[in-house]
């Protein structure tokens, strides 16, 4: 065989890879058939159209393609590699390179960005999905147990108690671990070693060498990011308070991320050197608050699975306290808006998901566990969330204005209104709603 028919035949889609290309064409297919889908497909590809032409949208694009080339480039001229590879690098660069590239603007330090590569490239995952991916299953198997799989999935992910659809993810994953080993057994003396671990090598290098792209473009993203949060209401940008926050951010990812709206005041900076002076107390009060929020972690530990109440009778055990009661707070100040808005009703748990995602910003996990709850008639309303600890903190109200706090070691069985709910209006409040769970003052 030619060299050209050698890469062909190595490039060529597997069975898993043609049973997944079915089931995309078949979810395309019903859903390009109603008329509102084509319509909507329509409007998304006129404005991705119209995005593609904005430079600010292609460049850094267009940037991170021929980073990916030069990469490559590289590769192949030390033997990393060669055109058997393609199918593979095309997966790896569209895959995993392009969402590591989208997401890179979320992470808020060098570090947790490098984390993000390294569990893409030698991440249990990502080595399990390669192992796996040795020995797919034949076609008229793989199309039903990946139809099977996809609604596993859901299911698992509607967070409604029920323990079954991951239980038999499980028992998925390991059959297929089991298939995989066993035709790797068997077929080991006929494989092509040289390419099976390049291909292997492929998968760790080309994601880890995107990391010196990522981070110039996760810092640029979040100082203007920054740049634009502490826009609101003042004075413009002169070019030397910009010149001062350039180089006074000295290149951190991380400074750059905790640049927010309490550190306006930059803009008012009339010299350079005033603007220098600014960007010094910027840093050593985001390192006083990051000292003040290890405190806060090292309590957390110590106090860990910790039963009990301290003197005023607020649980020892706080992890995700505070997040948990921005959040709640949050969907508080959510419902007295919608309340006046909706003929004096409101919102459920149908609108839940829209109104406290995301929940990083809480630092809450994206499974937050938030229940809101409505009466029948939508004139009382109540959320709650139970802890890592087991206790439950809750909030609600009969009206707008009205706000009333839950604390116990069960989850709610009464409306804001009964004996166990207090009111913000009362003296003593609970004492898990009374301590500043903060790690340092707003």
């Amino acid at each position: 065989m030619t060299a050209v028919g050698e890469a062909l035949a190595a490039n060529a889609l597997d069975s898993r890879e043609l049973a997944t290309l079915t089931i995309l064409g078949l979810i395309v297919f019903l859903a390009l058939r109603k008329p509102a889908t084509r319509r909507t497909l329509r409007r998304q590809l006129k404005n991705l159209a119209i995005q593609l032409a904005s430079p600010k949208f292609w460049i850094p694009f267009a940037i991170y393609f021929l980073w990916v080339f030069g990469c490559i480039y590289f590769a192949s001229r030390i033997g990393l590699w060669g055109w058997a590879l393609t199918k593979d690098t095309i997966l790896i660069v569209f895959g995993v390179g392009l969402v590591l590239f989208a997401k890179a603007t979320e992470q808020k330090n060098g570090r947790e960005l490098f984390k993000s590569v390294y569990r893409e490239a030698i991440g249990v995952s990502a080595l399990l999905v390669f192992y796996l991916n040795l020995a797919p299953l034949p076609y008229l198997a793989e199309l039903p147990l990946q139809v099977v799989i996809i609604v596993l999935v859901f299911a698992d992910a509607q967070d409604d108690g029920r323990k079954w659809p991951r239980g038999m993810l499980v028992l998925a994953g390991l059959g297929l671990l089991a298939w995989t080993s066993f035709q790797v057994v068997e077929s080991w003396a006929t494989l092509n070693h040289v390419e099976l671990l390049m291909r292997f090598a492929l998968s760790i290098w080309l994601p880890l060498a995107l990391f010196p792209l990522l981070y110039p473009f996760a810092f640029f993203a979040a100082m203007k990011s920054a740049a634009v949060r502490t826009s609101f209401g003042g004075k413009p940008w002169t070019r030397r308070s910009r010149l001062a926050f350039f180089l006074g951010l000295r290149g951190s990812l991380h400074l750059a991320a905790s640049f927010n709206g309490r550190y306006r005041a930059i803009r008012d900076a009339k010299t350079f050197r005033e603007g220098r002076a600014y960007m010094k107390y910027f840093r050593s009060d985001v390192e006083e608050r990051e000292t003040l929020r290890e405190r806060q972690r090292h309590t957390l530990d110590v106090w860990t699975n910790k039963g009990g109440t301290d003197r005023w009778g607020a649980q020892l055990d706080r992890r995700e306290f505070d997040g948990t009661k921005r959040a709640l707070r949050f969907v508080q100040a959510s419902q007295m808006g919608w309340f006046e808005r909706q003929a004096n009703q409101f919102w459920g748990p149908e609108k839940a998901e829209l109104i406290i995602q995301p929940t990083a910003r809480f630092e809450l996990p994206p499974n937050h566990g938030i229940h809101v709850e409505v009466t029948d008639d939508r004139k009382v309303w109540r959320a709650w969330r139970r802890l890592p600890s087991g206790w439950i903190l809750g909030i609600g109200g009969q009206h707008r204005t009205d706000t009333q706090y839950y604390s116990a070691s069960a989850s709610p069985n009464t409306w804001p209104g009964a004996d166990d709910w207090i009111s913000e209006l009362e003296l003593d409040l609970p004492p898990d709603w009374a301590q500043d769970d903060s790690a340092y003052p707003a």
